[in-house]
């Protein structure tokens, strides 16, 4: 691992990806449109694509998924530590 200030890796990354992508705001999050099958419809398409939306708007590094005896209990890192933000039967 190397570390970096912020400020390095905010001009890395406008040099690789440019300003706009960096500016990415939850807001801005749209369904593409359909990839010529109904399984977007699918309720595990659903619930992985609301698990992203939802870590992306938290701003979350990591996304825990963790299978419990009767149900599935989802976590997001922020700022260092674990924070439940759903469960699922």
């Amino acid at each position: 691992f190397y570390a970096a200030p912020p400020k390095a890796i905010r001009a890395a990354w406008e040099q690789i990806f440019g300003d706009e992508v960096g500016q990415a705001d939850a807001n801005e999050l749209q369904v593409m449109g359909d990839i010529g099958s109904d399984d977007s419809d699918a309720p595990v398409i659903k619930l992985v694509s609301g698990i992203l939306v939802d870590a992306f708007k938290m701003r979350a590094s990591d996304i825990h998924i963790e299978p419990l005896e009767t149900s599935l209990r989802i976590r997001n890192r922020l700022d260092g530590k674990l924070i439940e933000a759903a469960t699922h039967p």
